[in-house]
């Protein structure tokens, strides 16, 4: 049985390097929260990685509903292996590897 990390940060760097699915999203000047104009990362849950593809849904969702429009490109890759399994340009999806 693993041990939790004790601090916050140490919990949030384990989770990342568990995490199966990866988003990374270029915002729009001025959208997102993101005044300096850097990308955001986005890890999927390790719950929803246990119950399947659950956790990339999720991810997906974030990108056709709740961000829509508001990206110039997002990128979803394994977070595992780094390989590319989808990209959307603006708010059309591009054909990308599915797994």
């Amino acid at each position: 049985m693993m041990n939790k990390p004790n601090h916050k940060q140490q919990r949030v760097v384990a989770q990342r390097e568990v995490a199966r699915y990866k988003l990374v999203v270029f915002f729009k000047a001025g959208q997102g929260n993101n005044s300096d104009n850097r990308p955001r990362v986005f890890y999927s849950y390790f719950a929803y990685d246990r119950k399947g593809d659950l956790g990339k849904t999720h991810l997906k969702r974030l990108v056709t509903a709740k961000y829509k429009g508001m990206y110039i490109t997002a990128l979803l890759y394994n977070n595992q292996t780094g390989m590319l399994l989808e990209k959307w340009i603006g708010s059309i999806e591009e054909g990308g590897q599915s797994a």
